[in-house]
This record gives structure tokens, sequence and C-alpha cells, in this order.
């Protein structure tokens, strides 16, 4: 499972009760449970956008990572979910958002990660002046000296 690379994408398949695994587009392999490193959460935008409009769930969130032999999980390793009607991420049961992890365990009871890797806060926007009637626009400076 993996081919070259090593790496697959891999989807809690609702209709069968088991985790679908994906290598180059393909599904390769349906598992109860398996156990992936280096493992980073990807959400395609686009079918997000899919679901909410249609109302319908589709397959659009997955972890990618590379497959490693079964352990049990650990008793240090938390929950981490997605949900179709929530942020457009992957989220600890506290919801700070989680873009990878050193390993998950995808365990038919759900996913649980290893050393959650969280995503960094946005930078706190500061508000422009209002530019007051007549002055022309300037682009913005770029970084450097």
């Amino acid at each position: 499972m993996g081919g070259a690379n090593g790496h697959v994408m891999v989807y809690r398949n609702r209709r069968l009760g088991c985790w679908s695994v994906l290598h180059q587009g393909r599904v390769v392999a349906r598992v109860q449970s398996i156990v992936l490193e280096e493992v980073t959460f990807r959400v395609r935008a686009g079918g997000r956008l899919r679901a909410w409009q249609m109302g319908q769930r589709n397959v659009h969130a997955f972890a990618c990572g590379r497959p490693c032999s079964w352990e049990e999980v650990p008793p240090h390793a938390v929950l981490v979910r997605y949900r179709p009607d929530g942020p457009p991420t992957f989220t600890l049961a506290d919801g700070t958002p989680v873009v990878g992890a050193s390993r998950v365990y995808l365990a038919p009871t759900g996913a649980f990660v290893e050393a959650p890797q969280l995503q960094e806060a946005k930078a706190a926007v500061t508000r422009q002046p209002r530019r007051s009637q007549g002055t022309a626009l300037r682009p913005p400076q770029q970084g450097g000296a």
C-alpha cells in the first residue's frame, strides 16, 4: 500500500463503516484500522462548498501520510475530527484547528493523533485609515529595503 513514495490519503467511508485508503486517486484498500506517520490533514474547499450547497455529504476531507505498522492507540493520543458544518479544518475536541500530526491512529472509534500540529493563529489585521476624497491610491509597499 502506498506505492513509490509511500503516501496515501485516507477518509472515513460512512456507507461501509470503514476507512478507505486512496493512492493516486484510486481506492486501494478498505480497512477497519490504519496508522499513518508524517500526517497532514486536507480539506478540499470545492468539495466542502458542494456538500454545503447540495446539503449532501461527499468525500472532501482526508488524512494524508505514510502507512506504518498497527499499534494500539496510546493513552496520550487525542481525538481529532472534521465536521462539514463546522470550520474548514480538522479540529481537537476544544475546537483548536489541527493541520497535521506525527502520527494518526484511524480506528473504528475515531481518529486519534500524537503530537498534533496546530494551525498558526492568523496575524491581527490592522485597520487602515480611510482615505479622503481626491487622494490617489498608492500600491502596497513591497517588503525589503
